[in-house]
């Protein structure tokens, strides 16, 4: 089971907070030494580069491979905390597997309910959790795993719908003051491209 107290995932989300800031901070630098780069060498243009031109380029590319390790390793943390959301999510459905029952009309309501997301099924009563308090200092995690919740149902019901024995799904997000209403299975045919989601690729999803 994913603990997202656990030191492991704690780490990851710390590493990845602080490199993606680096990332925004190594953008920024990069994009002002490529702006000065431009005019120094348009009112410098004059044949042969100076020592001092010389060393300025050299400390760009520097930077620029800097740059460029830094996203290599960002692009690397991504993947894995990716992973570790992914399954997070994936098992906290499958623990409170009845919410899922393939059947007819399926209406859920998606909601907070102080540091835990809140999935609840209309017409049984059936709901699931997701504590969300070991991350509440990462605002940015807290957001992907209502995204990831949202995905998890339009993944899950794409797949049910190919198999048959679903009308209709429809999700109520009452997160926000406005609530918004998501369709994902009308007259048993999906509406969204649940093939190229992260949950099916991955056979995180399995509606036997």
């Amino acid at each position: 089971m994913i603990d997202l107290s656990s030191r492991e995932a704690q780490s990851a989300f710390k590493k990845l907070q602080r490199t993606t800031f680096a990332t925004n901070i190594m953008m920024c630098v990069v994009t002002v030494a490529a702006t000065a780069i431009a005019i120094w060498g348009t009112a410098t243009a004059k044949g042969r580069a100076s020592w001092s031109e010389i060393l300025f380029y050299i400390l760009i590319a520097l930077l620029a491979v800097y740059f460029i390790g830094i996203l290599t390793w960002e692009i690397i943390l991504r993947r894995k905390y990716a992973e570790l959301m992914h399954k997070y999510i994936a098992e906290g459905f499958y623990a409170r597997k009845n919410i899922l029952n393939v059947k007819g009309h399926v209406a859920f309501d998606l909601s907070l309910a102080g540091d835990k997301i809140s999935v609840m099924r209309e017409n049984g009563g059936e709901y699931v959790q997701f504590d969300l308090a070991p991350v509440s200092r990462y605002p940015s995690v807290c957001a992907n795993a209502v995204r990831l919740v949202k995905r998890f149902i339009c993944g899950y019901y794409f797949k049910a719908a190919q198999q048959g024995d679903i009308d209709s799904v429809i999700l109520y997000d009452k997160i926000q003051k406005r609530t918004k209403k998501y369709i994902y299975v009308e007259n048993g045919k999906p509406k969204s491209k649940g093939k190229l989601s992260y949950f099916i690729r991955h056979g995180l999803i399995n509606t036997d």
